[in-house]
């Protein structure tokens, strides 16, 4: 007999074995327990395993219901579980809309966006997913507005960046009233022999600069140095204004741009990388800023920043910097503050959307696991408070990430998505929230556009 048939006869034989002893087994369980002397036959049941246990089920209803009532009043907008909704608290629920208008007509004209943020935004954090989506969706080519020295310049992954001999000078460390702050909150002065140079990142819509905007103020009389793709040093000289100006450099393909200055009457705000269309983010990331201090900006420059400019959403995070194991205030201290800044700013800039961002997740060592510090779900409390008191609208990042604990989950994953220090993200961790983020921003984008194509 060939080997493939005896095989197979030999298969046949197990399947039926199998079957007999399942069907004796299954007739078996019709029969009753059985005691005849000290021998004992149980009822037999071959789908026990899937029974659920008495025992579990008595323990089931003896849940403490307090502490599910508690996680759903802090969520106070259900959400699906893949997107976290943005909530808007504005009277006409239309807080966006001057960003979606212009996302309308982004293959047209420039929609730019101001993302400020603290330390857990620095490098590019989230705003540079934010600009790779939208600019895929929409267009444009460049990081926007970076600043000219960066002491986490290396940090970066979306624009190369290297600088000497800058001073920096922000809302946090100045003490000088006589210079004016840029709209990022910093100023660069350039000293003997400065030197700035950028290089693209590796994402494709960064590839390649066609447009640089270098924005200033001049009290004198001063020349800048530059030179593209390692070409020749052509020079232009700035005029004089008590104003904020730009100086626009256009250049098909540019792969490089090296910029000097003279230490002479000039204060540089940033260096813009764009195109005339799409969509940009403009990262405005500062270590310790609690946010409190955007009321040290002057209304008057940042009119005069939005005049160039021109932007359709500003984007707040903050609030890792005031969260504390010691706070007894439940932070309303904080919000009374927030809510003017916002509410200033909405003043200066009138034709602009806003959208808050709640604390992310912070993780604090309690007997031995790191767990959420407490403070974190009050102030994204406060800060839900902040957004219905300014009319603008919020996103719950705190719940995006996972809500509680979910930081310890973020530095434990493989590979990391959050630094040992359980609070700031890594590049992968900031993509990761970026997602969710343009996620929420699309979804919103997507309802406007139906209700305003079917009225």
């Amino acid at each position: 007999m060939p080997q493939s048939i005896r095989q197979k006869n030999k298969l046949l034989q197990v399947l039926w074995l199998a079957t007999i002893i399942v069907a004796g087994l299954f007739l078996l369980s019709f029969l009753p327990e059985v005691t005849i002397g000290s021998f004992h036959l149980k009822k037999i049941d071959i789908l026990s395993d899937l029974h659920p246990d008495p025992a579990a089920l008595k323990n089931v209803t003896t849940i403490d219901t307090t502490f599910i009532r508690e996680i759903i009043q802090e969520v106070a907008v259900p959400v699906d579980s893949s997107l976290i909704q943005i909530e808007d608290f504005s009277t006409d629920k239309k807080n966006l809309k001057h960003f979606y208008y212009a996302l309308q007509n982004a293959d047209k004209r420039q929609v730019r966006i101001a993302f400020f943020g603290d330390s857990f935004t620095e490098g590019d954090i989230i705003s540079s997913f934010i600009r790779d989506t939208l600019q895929q969706v929409f267009g444009g080519n460049g990081v926007g507005l970076v600043p000219m020295a960066s002491e986490i310049a290396s940090f970066r992954k979306s624009i190369k960046h290297t600088y000497s001999n800058w001073d920096t000078y922000s809302l946090l460390t100045s003490q000088d009233d006589t210079i004016p702050m840029g709209i990022s909150g910093y100023t660069y002065l350039p000293k003997e022999s400065n030197i700035v140079m950028y290089k693209p990142g590796k994402v494709p819509h960064q590839k390649n600069f066609n447009v640089v905007k270098v924005l200033y103020q001049n009290a004198g009389s001063a020349t800048i140095h530059y030179a593209i793709n390692g070409g020749p040093e052509v020079s232009h000289s700035f005029e004089k204004s008590d104003s904020v100006k730009q100086f626009i450099v256009t250049h098909p393909g540019m792969q490089s741009i090296q910029l000097r200055a003279a230490p002479d009457s000039l204060l540089f705000f940033g260096i813009s990388f764009e195109n005339t269309r799409g969509v940009y983010v403009d990262n405005f990331s500062m270590r310790r800023n609690s946010g409190i201090s955007l009321s040290k900006l002057s209304p008057g420059l940042l009119k005069q920043f939005n005049d160039i400019l021109d932007y359709k959403l500003i984007i707040l995070q903050y609030g890792l910097n005031v969260a504390s194991e010691n706070d007894s205030t439940n932070y309303g201290w904080y919000t009374g503050k927030m809510v003017k800044i916002i509410k200033d700013l909405k003043e200066v800039f009138p034709k602009t959307s806003f959208l808050l961002l709640s604390v992310s997740d912070r993780g604090t060592n309690k007997e031995g696991n790191v767990v959420t510090m407490e403070s974190i779900p009050k102030m994204r409390t406060m800060q839900r408070e902040i957004a219905m008191k300014s009319g603008i609208a919020f996103w719950d990042m705190f719940e995006a990430m996972g809500g509680r604990n979910s930081i310890a989950n973020y530095t434990e994953a493989k590979p990391p998505l959050a630094a040992k220090d359980y609070t700031h993200l890594t590049h992968l961790g900031g993509d990761k929230i970026g997602r969710k983020l343009a996620d929420a921003l699309l979804h919103e984008f997507n309802k406007h556009e139906k209700k305003n194509n079917n009225p």
